[in-house]
Parts: structure tokens; sequence; C-alpha cells
């Protein structure tokens, strides 16, 4: 009985500890929300690749270029003025200027190029300190997928003849993988 006594004691400890630091990281976390501003920023260019999309399908494609190319510096400027949240925020208005780019080029109206918004990093080592500062920067680098995982994201359908329907459907391939074995490779 003796030797359980100290482990509770170090849970004890621990939930203390959690208490004592949860307000802390829930003051990191609300600095790293967008700001109200950058909130309102988002949906005014949400808009304005609404008025963009009509110009478009109303065949004014030189003026649908015009309103795109303002669209792309303000989301350039707050993707610059931002973080990972912010570029977050924007992944659709970044995915609608993608679109509207593609076919405003098939229309051949010139825009500047659209270049995929990307948070630069600093390393993190085992001495990096967690600062307010460098919040966005370890928790990205924790929450990261490496290139080498990038298959964990692909669609799988364990069902082949379900697979087989959906691929007609959407006249796409499929990639059949088999093995021997237990499926996490306890053998």
């Amino acid at each position: 009985m003796k030797q359980t006594r100290p482990i509770w004691n170090l849970l004890a400890g621990c939930s203390l500890a959690a208490v004592v630091l949860s307000p802390n990281l829930l003051s990191s976390m609300a600095l790293a929300a967008p700001t109200k501003e950058q909130q309102v920023e988002e949906g005014q260019l949400r808009t304005l690749v609404q008025k963009a999309g009509d110009l478009y399908s109303a065949g004014d494609y030189e003026g649908s270029g015009i309103l795109i190319a303002d669209i792309q510096a303000r989301f350039n400027k707050q993707v610059n003025d931002g973080n990972l949240e912010v570029i977050t925020l924007l992944d659709g208005v970044f995915q609608s200027l993608k679109k509207a780019h593609t076919l405003l080029q098939l229309q051949g109206v010139k825009l500047p190029p659209l270049k995929e918004p990307v948070l630069t990093l600093e390393e993190i080592t085992a001495s990096t300190k967690l600062t307010e500062s460098s919040y966005h920067n370890v928790r990205f680098s924790v929450l990261a997928r490496p290139r080498n995982e990038l298959w964990t994201e692909i669609p799988w359908r364990p069902n082949l003849a379900e697979a087989i329907r959906e691929a007609r459907a959407q006249d796409k391939p499929i990639l059949l993988w088999m093995m021997n074995g237990h499926p996490c490779g306890m053998t």
C-alpha cells in the first residue's frame, strides 16, 4: 500500500499543475485566434470573390481580372501580417482565387502569379522554449505531417465493390492495396 501513495501524490500534483497551467495556455490560444479586423477582412474578400464571379458570368473577364488582382493583393497582405490561424481562416478565399486564376487565364486575362501561403518557421529543437512568440511555430511543427505520411489523407475504401462504383461515377482510377498478415503489422 505504501508504494501506491507516492503515485497518488504525483497524480494530485499533476492535476494541480494542469489547473495552474490551463489559464496561461488558454490565453496563448486566445492570442493566436484571428483578430476581429482579420475576420471582417476575410468576409469582405469572400464578398469580392463572389462579385468577381458575377462579373465573370456576365462575360466581363477584364473587370473580373482587375477585381481578382485587387483581392489577391489584399489576401497577400493578410497572409504576410498573419499567422497559421489567419492562413487557415483565409483558405476558402485562397481556393476561390486558385479557381478564378485558372478560369481567367483560360480567357486570356493576365494576372500576377498566385503563390500558396506558407508560414515561415524556425527550426524547433529540444532547447526551444515555449513562449507567446514561439507558440505557433511549435504547435505547427507538432501538428504538421511529414510528406511521407500524406497517404493517410487519401479517402481509403474498405469495400472494393463500393470503391469500384465510386471510381466509375467519378471516372477515377483505383489503387488496390493488398497485404498478407495483420493490418497493423502485428505478426
